[in-house]
């Protein structure tokens, strides 16, 4: 974003959503009756509950940064300039990532299954050869080739690319009603307006179209992130509605703890016999705790963070190499000790530490110090040895 519009707090809770992200894929590894790439023997029922507090919000809050980020940039007066900066900083490090980075998640998987025997490099040579898989080699073996944990690239791509389709909506008086209502607006029509899309998708789209992640179709995920992506835009487009976040943030607080007490122990105590009308409620009170969750985070961010922070832009820049890195570090680290017979401690530290150590050395020599690296990962050039970088 223009370094005009530079909001520390946005900057702040970027870092923080993608850090918790890092943490949730290494949790997935230890929870008990939770698919993922790779188990552990070590596994916990206990993880289920943090780990499903966390998983009603994190990736709605990647959608909603990415949301804010573009309107706070107001790239409606060049938008096919936005459009190409997007696509390179969004599409170019994905196609990178599948390439290079992804393969070895599928190859682990496949090898633990039984369906190729070892050998990297020849796998390789099936992967990228089009060799027909078994639906459970791995996941996404029913197309051949996976983007695995980027998805969320092509998705946010996909809803900015749209945004910038119809820029003249946004320069148009239309479009500056539209902001100015939505900057109107006191704190529950704001909710109203994140909880009523998501209740309505949940409700309305996620049987027939189940969260798989394969783009298209994808109507489930599409209508709820990709309303999730509006919302932020709105919110990034103007001024006067973070004001009554930060306001209201102990009200946005208080909500989020009430839906949550009203949601998870009547989650946590339901069998598969729901009748419909307890589905939509459930439902409906996931969509709301989700809302209220990412009010509140917006409110306190701007309260607490919007300020320059030590190691913020350096951070910030480090968001999207660790983002594209860090998957393929948790899998083949569990894999690996896994084989070693570690016990639980040894086996978090080693997939943990190794994580965060792993995507900490390739960020800073595989792409901070290397221009080319820089380029393919939408960075900027640097500037007297320092960034500003604000990817997504």
């Amino acid at each position: 974003m223009p370094a005009a519009n530079r909001r520390h707090d946005i900057d702040a809770l970027r870092v923080i959503a993608f850090g918790l992200l890092v943490l949730y894929h290494v949790g997935l590894v230890y929870v008990a009756d939770w698919d993922y790439h790779i188990k552990s023997v070590h596994r916990a029922e206990w993880l289920e509950v943090p780990m499903t507090l966390l998983n009603r919000w994190r990736m709605p809050l990647l959608f909603l940064l990415s949301g804010i980020a573009l309107g706070l940039a107001r790239p409606w007066s060049t938008p096919w300039r936005a459009f190409g900066q997007r696509s390179r900083r969004l599409l170019l490090p994905l196609v990178v990532g599948m390439l290079l980075v992804v393969p070895v998640q599928p190859y682990i998987e496949a090898l633990r299954g039984g369906h190729v025997p070892p050998g990297y490099l020849d796998f390789l040579a099936l992967y990228f050869g089009g060799h027909p898989w078994p639906e459970d080699a791995f996941g996404g073996s029913a197309y051949g080739i996976t983007w695995n944990h980027l998805w969320f690239l092509p998705y946010a791509w996909l809803y900015g690319a749209l945004a910038l389709a119809v820029a003249f909506v946004w320069r148009s008086r239309v479009g500056h009603a539209a902001v100015a209502a939505v900057h109107r607006m006191p704190l529950p029509v704001l909710w109203l307006g994140l909880a009523l899309p998501a209740a309505l998708a949940m409700n309305l789209l996620a049987d027939a179209w189940p969260d798989r992640k394969d783009f298209f179709p994808d109507l489930y995920n599409h209508a709820h992130y990709g309303a999730v992506f509006l919302f932020g835009l709105l919110l990034g487009s103007g001024e006067g509605a973070w004001a009554t976040l930060r306001r209201a943030r102990w009200w946005s607080l208080g909500a989020a703890v009430a839906f949550a007490l009203a949601y998870f122990p009547w989650l946590f105590a339901v069998d598969d016999r729901l009748l419909p009308w307890e589905v939509w409620s459930l439902r409906s009170l996931r969509a709301s705790y989700m809302a209220a969750v990412l009010l509140a985070l917006l409110g306190w961010a701007r309260h607490a963070l919007d300020r320059p922070w030590p190691g913020l832009a350096y951070a910030n820049e480090a968001v999207l190499p660790w983002y594209v890195f860090h998957q393929s570090l948790i899998v083949p680290l569990a894999w690996w000790a896994g084989e070693q017979g570690f016990g639980p401690l040894a086996d978090v530290t080693v997939v943990l530490g190794g994580t965060v150590l792993g995507c900490l050395l390739l960020h800073e020599f595989a792409v901070r110090r290397w221009a080319p690296m820089r380029w393919v990962f939408g960075l900027p050039a640097r500037r007297d040895g320092r960034s500003d970088a604000s990817p997504g």
